[in-house]
């Protein structure tokens, strides 16, 4: 059965009686006709499967499309990583973190396997995959994001005629409940903190101002170490925040924050503004007010404050991580009663609901509210 230009052609198989269905996509750098088919027991399910087929590569119907002999591995650490960094410009970091996962989970799975030969099917068998792996269903999106990503460029480009990962089910991400230090906690590690930078022997005198810093304005640790005296306002009490301290293959960078959201301003209590003179006095005599120990024009390593909080950490007996004082400080806000637009602002957080998550049910509270309605009982 011959269709009209364009539509396909339907046939039935002598040696089974099938109906077979054929429709031209395209064409190869050469001019060869590229063709899809179908198959069906009945002329009129075959003919359903023809206007599927005719739906879903009707975007590049008829037009030339491009062919790489390169593997969907090489096409992502060349071609896609390319257009990141070269037309999108993202910063190094981001690129080398998108590196980083290609290199970490995809060449055991896809190997040498051609960009044009990834499907669906094997696209689902990778996240499955990577579900064995005990990896979260939070990397999966990540990881996703990438694929996804990179085949809407594949098909924008003429390399592939759809984008194998559309209607793929992924991992449901749960919220994890954020994690705070309580106020016992919190005062062995100052104590920790205090001993540790007291003693003659230790250089880093950065640890006991910043981890305060760190509980009474809840800022990212990147944003900490970018601080310069030039951001804070000792007249009023108040710290500004405008750029952010990552590590690269050993390169400290200073960027702007990730967000305009990150960009802020805060309040912050008059004994810390007082701690911090006297940090300034006694250490942090050049731009940063937390300074690289051997420069004071330069910022504290990220890794190096880590590895310092980690030695306070095993001092106080207590088991954490340098961003839970972020969560602690924003956990304490909502706790407190503070409005939760004050606390997102101070947070510098994009989304509501982000700090949204740091709110917990609370029997008292939920007695305060109901204590509410006494007036009309």
């Amino acid at each position: 059965m011959k269709r009209v230009n364009g539509e396909g052609t339907i046939s039935k198989r002598s040696s089974d009686g099938r109906w077979i269905g054929q429709i031209t996509i395209g064409y190869d750098d050469n001019g060869k006709a590229i063709r899809k088919a179908c198959s069906a027991k009945s002329q009129a399910e075959c003919k359903r499967k023809l206007d599927k087929l005719k739906n879903q590569f009707a975007v590049i119907q008829g037009k030339t499309i491009a062919t790489t002999k390169k593997s969907y591995v090489d096409y992502l650490l060349t071609d896609w990583i390319a257009e990141k960094k070269n037309v999108e410009q993202l910063e190094e970091s981001t690129i080398q973190t998108h590196i980083n996962r290609i290199n970490c989970y995809f060449p055991d799975f896809f190997g040498d396997i051609e960009l044009q030969k990834i499907d669906s099917r094997l696209i689902a068998n990778f996240y499955a995959y990577l579900a064995t792996k005990n990896l979260s269903a939070e990397t999966i999106h990540k990881i996703h994001a990438i694929i996804n990503n990179s085949f809407k460029k594949a098909v924008r480009d003429g390399l592939v005629a759809i984008n194998p990962t559309v209607g793929i089910k992924l991992p449901k991400v749960h919220q994890k409940e954020k994690s705070s230090l309580s106020d016992a906690e919190v005062k062995r590690i100052l104590q920790a903190a205090k001993i540790y930078c007291d003693n003659p022997k230790n250089k880093n005198k950065n640890v006991f101002p910043l981890i305060k810093l760190a509980l009474v304005s809840g800022l990212r640790r990147g944003e900490l170490l970018a601080l310069t005296w030039d951001n804070i306002d000792f007249t009023i009490g108040k710290i500004y925040v405008a750029n952010s301290v990552c590590e690269l293959k050993d390169k400290i960078i200073i960027k702007t924050t990730k967000t305009d959201a990150s960009k802020r301003s805060m309040i912050i209590p008059s004994a810390m503004i007082e701690l911090l003179k006297t940090h300034r006095k006694n250490f942090a005599t050049g731009e940063f007010v937390f300074p690289n120990t051997d420069n004071k024009n330069k910022p504290q390593a990220p890794s190096n404050i880590c590895r310092v909080y980690r030695k306070i950490l095993s001092l106080a007996g207590v088991k954490s991580s340098l961003h839970i004082l972020r969560h602690t400080n924003i956990t304490n806000l909502i706790t407190a009663g503070t409005d939760i637009k004050t606390v997102k602002n101070r947070a510098g957080h994009t989304r509501i609901e982000t700090t949204m998550s740091y709110t917990h049910p609370s029997e008292e509270f939920d007695r305060q509210a109901a204590n509410i309605f006494e007036k009309f009982l």
